[in-house]
């Protein structure tokens, strides 16, 4: 096996931005097409969360020094056992989807020492990206009876697909007492205990038919004794939250809300840029006044009792934003502040160059999502880590991080905020609601310290379309009567519904629009040309000029 392949602890200092392997507590290896791992980890024994997601391990020998470990993504390798994972005595959580492990006596065996394992994901929740073990009949069975702490699997919760089970069974048993014949039928005529065609079933019996029927239920088995009853919905992780049933919201948020920062030194002087680094760019005075009143205007949204949660930016601007918002709303409603680096400005690589301005135009022509600033990122790239924090507030929901006992917080009477940048912003609710890269491309930013408030609706999914924005205002902002219909359908819908009106849902939607589409991309590619033809001339110029 060649050298490359195996973990060095150069590649550690390389890739966890430490000198000394022993202090990193985080660390990324994802997608270095890795083999084994080797001694490459031998001094990370304070690391925390590992990310060997997307390479060739087919064994996790090597990871066992890691004692303190609480999260290890291996999804997307070549693993056949985890047998090496049996030292991580604190593991909480697990995620080994897309590998090649066979047998699921064999995974439970070689998990159950880690004893503090609660999350564990083999599959994803819609059943892709499955090991073959997943297959198994005895598949949930065999992973609960090996892991005593285990809460959720494979996206779903376990204490949820219980109370599900349970609900069925009790249905069932209502079935069956509903089936029973009147009092006064129940005489019967004191033959054997079972009842023969046309007399009364025996109250002994009916005992013994609700307890079957509990035990089908609780092992999951479809009962059908065709009643009247309103259907029992397994649990749904659609759209970054978990529900009990289609009806009903189970656990999430009142709201979310974005907010952009309030204006800066960079919005009424670019030189500015040419003088500080980014994300030490300071809000202006007129700036801290606007996240004042942001926050005021957030306080007006919230109820007597409810709280907020927040994740922000680990920029200059943002967090004076959030501190002067914080002011306003009042400290003691703030459950929590998380610096999230995700959410960070988009990063448009040496921004002290006095030729930003000729990439800004440049992008005009090759396109705003996909163009890629020199030694920077693109919108798309954004995108990517976008993607990687909504599952972090996926799971932050779900494990009840809003939930407060000492303060008699619940997460469905809590506001989630997010003070964020203007592109990633964008991106963001492009991610959460499915949008095209045409459609984000229509979108206006958000006004310095706008608030943009996501409202949970009547069946758990969350509307732009409430008290703070119209219609009317969401066209300006460039959305598109889709769009806005999308919207509509979200202030009703359960959180386990699929708009099938929505055009990434509909093939002939797609077919009809891109001719048009095909037309616009084609004309941005003059423009472009004309653009680049014109620069030339213009050198060509300045060259002559100089000779």
């Amino acid at each position: 096996m060649a050298d490359d392949d195996c973990l060095t602890e150069e590649l550690v200092v390389r890739h966890g931005g430490q000198y000394d392997p022993e202090l990193l507590q985080r660390l990324t290896l994802s997608g270095l097409r890795l083999a084994r791992l080797g001694a490459g980890l031998a001094r990370c024994t304070a690391l925390r969360v590992l990310d060997l997601a997307r390479n060739k391990l087919q064994h996790l020998d090597g990871v066992e020094v890691c004692a303190s470990l609480e999260r290890l993504l291996v999804a997307r390798n070549e693993l056949t056992r985890f047998g090496f994972v049996a030292g991580l005595a604190k593991l909480d959580h697990l995620d080994a989807r897309a590998n090649a492990l066979q047998d699921v006596d064999a995974v439970a065996a070689d998990l159950r020492p880690c004893a503090a394992l609660a999350s564990l994901e083999l599959r994803s929740d819609d059943g892709s990206d499955a090991n073959p073990c997943c297959a198994a009949p005895s598949y949930a069975a065999t992973l609960r009876g090996a892991l005593p702490a285990l809460r959720v699997l494979d996206g779903a919760s376990l204490a949820l697909a219980d109370a599900a089970a349970s609900a069925r069974g009790a249905i069932a048993a209502a079935a069956v007492d509903a089936a029973a014949p009147a009092p006064d039928d129940w005489l019967g005529d004191g033959g054997d205990d079972a009842a023969a065609p046309g007399k009364a079933l025996r109250p002994a019996n009916a005992a013994a038919a609700r307890v079957r029927a509990q035990d089908m239920g609780s092992r999951g088995t479809s009962v059908d004794f065709s009643f009247n009853e309103p259907s029992f919905k397994e649990p749904s992780t659609r759209d970054g939250a978990y529900v009990s049933n289609g009806a009903t919201p189970w656990d999430r948020p009142k709201r979310i809300v974005l907010i952009r920062h309030a204006e800066s030194e960079g919005n009424v002087d670019e030189t500015m840029y040419m003088r500080k680094p980014d994300h030490r760019i300071e809000l202006t005075e007129k700036g801290k006044r606007q996240a004042r009143e942001a926050g005021e205007q957030l306080k007006n949204l919230l109820g007597p009792n409810e709280t907020l949660y927040v994740y922000v930016s680990p920029y200059l601007r943002t967090m004076q934003t959030l501190y002067e918002l914080g002011q306003a709303v009042g400290v003691d409603r703030v459950l929590g502040v998380r610096e999230e680096p995700r959410i960070r400005e988009q990063d448009f690589g040496n921004f002290q160059d006095a030729t930003m301005r000729e990439l800004k135009r440049e992008r005009l022509g090759f396109g705003r999502f996909f163009y890629r600033f020199p030694n920077g990122e693109s919108a798309a790239d954004v995108y990517d880590r976008v993607t990687s924090f909504r599952e972090t507030l996926r799971n932050d929901i779900h494990f009840g991080r809003f939930n407060c006992d000492d303060r008699g917080c619940r997460t469905d009477d809590c506001t989630v905020v997010i003070v964020t940048h203007g592109l990633t912003l964008r991106v963001f609710l492009m991610r959460w609601y499915k949008w095209t890269t045409d459609q984000f491309t229509r979108l206006k930013n958000p006004g310095n310290a706008e608030l943009v408030v996501m409202e949970r609706g009547d069946g758990g999914r969350y509307t732009l379309l409430n008290a703070t924005h119209s219609e009317a205002s969401l066209r300006d902002r460039g959305f598109t009567e889709p769009m806005i219909a999308d919207q509509r359908w979200a202030k009703e819908a359960p959180v386990d519904g699929l708009n099938s009106e929505w055009p990434t849902s509909k093939g002939d939607l797609f077919f009809q629009d891109f001719p048009g589409r095909l037309d616009a991309n084609r004309r941005s590619v003059k423009n472009a040309d004309a653009y680049f033809e014109r620069r030339r001339r213009e050198q060509g110029l300045a060259e002559d000029d100089a000779a």
